[in-house]
């Protein structure tokens, strides 16, 4: 907001440079989910690893803000829709009928569902799809469930 009120980028590259390198910090190595912190890199218990579903949910829906934030001082800044395309898909096939999971890739490890996460993911992805960011196709039905839940 800074950057867009003073016309200076100088804002804009902070936060960019703070949000890239907090999600890299976390990213798995495929890359699609964030780990819960560094912290818990190799921590895998039963050879799941532990992807905190609250925490990517934060960073899901912060995403939105940011893309914002840089179209409006870059219109042809894609970079987090494009940081995000692979991440989506991944939580999509993570989610177990309606909502997540506290752990996105261990269903076992908390089996309630995580009601946190799950509003963020449906959050973001109905906000990409009535913007035009996102397929209406490809999300709507995971968004509408997610809505449901």
């Amino acid at each position: 907001m800074l950057a867009k009120a003073t016309g200076d980028k100088y804002y804009l590259n902070i936060m960019n440079a703070f949000s890239m390198t907090s999600r890299n910090a976390c990213l798995t190595k495929n890359p699609d989910c964030n780990y819960r912190d560094p912290s818990y890199i190799g921590e895998e218990p039963q050879r799941k690893k532990i992807l905190w579903s609250r925490g990517n949910g934060w960073v899901f829906a912060g995403f939105r803000g940011c893309w914002i934030i840089c179209r409006s001082v870059n219109p042809t800044d894609k970079r987090y829709l494009n940081s995000s395309a692979a991440w989506r898909r991944a939580l999509i096939k993570r989610r177990e009928r309606m909502v997540w999971r506290v752990n996105l890739d261990d269903s076992d490890q908390f089996p309630n569902p995580e009601t946190s996460g799950s509003g963020f993911f449906c959050f973001g992805l109905a906000w990409g799809i009535n913007h035009g960011v996102l397929s209406r196709q490809e999300y709507l039905p995971a968004a509408e469930k997610a809505w449901l839940a």
